[in-house]
């Protein structure tokens, strides 16, 4: 039936007025071999998807800013976008640490 149903945030909220997603965070988020996903972690991935060299830039260039704690994600967007919650669905939190350690050989890890 096409609903969107997240991993990582137990809801989300937007606020029309300043354009903001708040994603409220599962507790204890951990990659594959078990490490922490950190805000830095969530941070950089958005940065990624953003760069010129990625497929998705132009999903995700809509963002104005991204900013994260423990338990919440805020996005604001420099507009508003329909299309926004279905483009996340290609998003992935990308462990920082091993993308940097591996660069473009990360996808073999």
């Amino acid at each position: 039936n096409l609903t969107i149903i997240p991993d990582a945030t137990v809801q989300w909220t937007y606020d029309s007025k300043t354009k903001t997603y708040t994603f409220e965070l599962k507790d204890n988020l951990t990659f594959s071999d078990k490490k922490p996903v950190t805000c830095e972690d969530i941070i950089f991935s958005f940065d990624e998807f953003r760069k010129d060299t990625s497929p998705f830039k132009s999903s995700f260039q809509v963002i104005e800013t991204a900013q994260c704690d423990q338990k919440r994600v805020q996005i604001q967007l420099k507009q508003f976008s329909a299309t926004f919650i279905t483009d996340l669905t290609v998003f992935k939190i990308l462990p920082k640490a091993v993308v940097e350690k591996y660069g473009d050989q990360f996808g073999e890890h």
